[in-house]
């Protein structure tokens, strides 16, 4: 289980948000440009509720964005949003840069499938150099929004 106040979904160019269970609830669709300016006002958001309080394990939880989907739309909104956290990190200096991270998880055996494996390989190297990490082979089975009771 990874730990997360916000999730962003990058499948393409037509969010599906039935494809997981709580996803239609909890997720951050990338479809519009407006979108994106929703991503970036939680980003935001989220650096700014995480000045606000002194409870550690909420400070990491509110500044952890997952991205599902490491072709396209996603290898695009991850390392966005990790360039968007750190260039507007200096605003927020209560809010620690190791407390806030971008997670990829991409249910296949590396990056940008779409691609020649170079292609793919070198984005990963480019996101593990910036901080993002990435989860291959990997994928969710359901999503919980950040106060959900969590069972099983």
């Amino acid at each position: 289980m990874l730990p997360y106040d916000q999730l962003v979904l990058a499948f393409g160019n037509r969010a599906r948000l039935d494809l997981i269970p709580g996803m239609a609830e909890h997720a951050l669709p990338l479809e519009i440009v407006g979108d994106v300016l929703e991503i970036r006002n939680v980003a935001l958001r989220c650096l700014a509720q995480m000045e606000l309080t002194n409870d550690e394990l909420e400070r990491q939880r509110k500044g952890q964005f997952i991205v599902i989907g490491g072709g396209f739309s996603g290898v695009e909104v991850a390392g966005e949003l990790i360039d968007c956290l750190r260039s507007i990190q200096r605003y927020y200096p209560r809010a620690l840069p190791q407390e806030s991270g971008v997670t990829v998880v991409q249910n296949t055996d590396k990056l940008l499938p779409e691609l020649p494996p170079a292609l793919g390989l070198a984005g990963l190297r480019s996101f593990r150099r910036r901080g993002v990490k990435v989860l291959l082979n990997a994928g969710a089975n359901s999503i919980f929004g950040p106060n959900s009771a969590q069972t099983g």
